[in-house]
């Protein structure tokens, strides 16, 4: 495939602007900043835009002008040429191929939730790159098949508080069979994806603030061997 001659050579950013960057790292084309005397590359290609919230076509909506929407996470598919990202108030996860120019979005998740707060704060895929993770400030985590694509997410994980912040992050285990997330709580929740339940089968204490980023390792440690060490 050619994905494999293009990996850890393409890459995407997002940001603020509203925008999505795509970078090639063999691109040679460089600009001069004559300011502080140093090159600079440009991407090869922008989505701009991705998620910007559309407007009521009320007279109260002609009047304000709508600014740019974050993009709060991106992340590729595992071995394709799709791009999934999200924003900060739209409610939506978009997939793109960007291959694709003009970029337009080939598949959309609606926010399917009740809440004003919809803005998504993190994406993850597992590691069959079939399961598509996605933290939502409404105190849900849904989950979407990537494969089978359908608008409808295939399940929800709920109990922790995550209270508007979009610095709350979650992760799939590396075998796919958990879910780990922060909390605005100072807790760790845990889920089991092949539980029928939505709620956390273990919440884990041990920090004085709010819980952001989370990890797990990749490798697997013998219990005994690993506190040895200790």
């Amino acid at each position: 495939m050619i994905f494999v001659l293009l990996r850890n050579i393409v890459f995407a950013s997002a940001g603020r602007d509203g925008n999505i960057c795509l970078w090639d790292r063999r691109d040679s084309g460089t600009c001069k900043d004559q300011s502080k005397e140093r090159t600079f590359h440009h991407p090869f290609r922008i989505i701009r835009n991705a998620h910007r919230r559309t407007l009521q076509k009320s007279r109260r909506a002609r009047l304000l002008r709508e600014p740019q929407q974050s993009v709060t996470a991106v992340t590729f598919l595992k071995n394709t040429f799709y791009l999934a990202s999200c924003g900060a108030g739209d409610g939506v996860i978009k997939l793109w191929d960007i291959r694709k120019s003009p970029f337009t979005p080939f598949c959309t998740f609606p926010y399917t939730g009740s809440a004003l707060n919809k803005g998504f704060t993190s994406l993850a895929v597992d590691s069959e790159g079939s399961q598509l993770l996605a933290s939502c400030t409404d105190d849900v985590i849904y989950q979407y098949n990537t494969i089978n694509i359908s608008r409808k997410n295939v399940k929800k994980y709920t109990g922790h508080k995550s209270e508007g912040s979009f610095y709350i992050k979650s992760a799939f285990s590396p075998d796919g069979n958990y879910i780990i997330s922060g909390a605005a709580d100072h807790s760790l929740y845990i889920w089991e994806v092949n539980s029928c339940s939505e709620l956390p089968y273990c919440i884990l204490r041990g920090h004085d603030e709010e819980v952001s980023c989370v990890a797990w390792c990749p490798q697997q440690i013998g219990e005994a061997s690993f506190y040895n060490n200790y």
